[in-house]
């Protein structure tokens, strides 16, 4: 039951504190609460009772005008978007200038066979894995061809792509 509480204060945390919303705030830790109530009567775990409560209730935005606060709740959202719209703009463009890290670009590949070779690896992939499950019907196994696919692909791409520090040796 905490976990609702915890939810609802946080689906309240950015609206101001009016009689008007502490009252819908109220209004629906009571639904919540009682609905909770209900599915634990029903037999539902704890934890299967809470996340139900928390799905159907959980979008105050949906909500608001159900409970009486979506001028209110409208009116802080609009606010918040500008204000965090002018508050994060500024800041993150002097990062990006100042930061001395590269920004990620483009993958270069060796050559245009290595590149082949990286676009195809995860469709062939796909096609050996269903291959190999409809003809052996082992999917049991045949799953691990993932977790094996995903180790050897970081590999693959480290062999058939050029490093910067690559292109400059090469070029003395």
């Amino acid at each position: 039951m905490d976990t609702i509480k915890n939810y609802l204060e946080s689906m309240f945390r950015g609206l101001p504190q009016t009689a008007k919303v502490l009252k819908a705030k109220k209004e629906l830790g009571q639904m919540m609460e009682d609905k909770y109530s209900e599915l634990i009567k029903e037999g539902k775990s704890d934890n299967e009772a809470i996340g139900t409560v928390i799905s159907e209730f959980g979008n105050l935005e949906e909500l608001a005008a159900d409970l009486g606060i979506d001028d209110v709740f409208n009116s802080s959202r609009n606010s918040n978007d500008q204000g965090s719209a002018a508050a994060h703009d500024e800041p993150k463009s002097q990062e990006n200038k100042s930061s001395g890290k590269k920004e990620k670009g483009k993958v270069k590949y060796k050559n245009r066979t290595c590149k082949t070779i990286m676009e195809v690896y995860w469709p062939t992939a796909t096609c050996i894995y269903f291959a190999l499950s409809f003809l052996t019907f082992r999917w049991g196994v045949t799953w691990m061809i993932w977790p094996l696919a995903g180790v050897f692909y970081p590999v693959l791409r480290s062999l058939l792509t050029v490093d910067e520090d690559d292109s400059d040796l090469e070029e003395k």
